[in-house]
């Protein structure tokens, strides 16, 4: 007798289990799909929306040349003419340093050919790029 009523009880648990199981799956919305729509890119050069524009370039100090530095990747160079005044972080460690604490704010005169280094690059409106900082790796 006992088995039959803990019969019962499990049938009615799963019976009420899959009923309500049913009510969540029903519950969810069909996925609508949407065809793709067209989206007309602005070129920034030009518009009105660009204030300024800023890349980032990173290679290996190939030239230093007053304040113009000439960066070289996968057999390309660039050279770069940085801002009077502008930052340079050192990442490194050089040869006869104390122990490497952290990045430090260097001189320009810091830099050394085979560096590797980064700069953030300000286009300015005439089209002429200037670095705004540089850092070294």
């Amino acid at each position: 007798m006992k088995k039959k009523i803990l019969y019962g009880i499990l049938i009615i648990f799963l019976l009420l289990f899959s009923f309500s199981f049913g009510l969540y799956l029903g519950s969810k919305k069909p996925v609508k799909v949407v065809e793709k729509e067209t989206v007309k890119v602005l070129e920034p050069k030009g518009s009105k929306l660009v204030e300024k524009r800023y890349f980032n370039m990173r290679g290996i100090l190939s030239e230093i040349s007053d304040r113009t530095i000439t960066l070289t990747k996968d057999g390309e160079k660039i050279k770069i003419p940085i801002a009077e005044g502008a930052p340079v972080t050192s990442y490194v460690r050089r040869i006869g340093e104390p122990p490497f604490e952290g990045p430090k704010e260097v001189d320009f005169d810091y830099l050394r050919i085979g560096d590797e280094a980064a700069t953030f690059v300000e286009e300015r409106e005439n089209g002429e790029l200037v670095g705004t900082n540089v850092f070294i790796f």
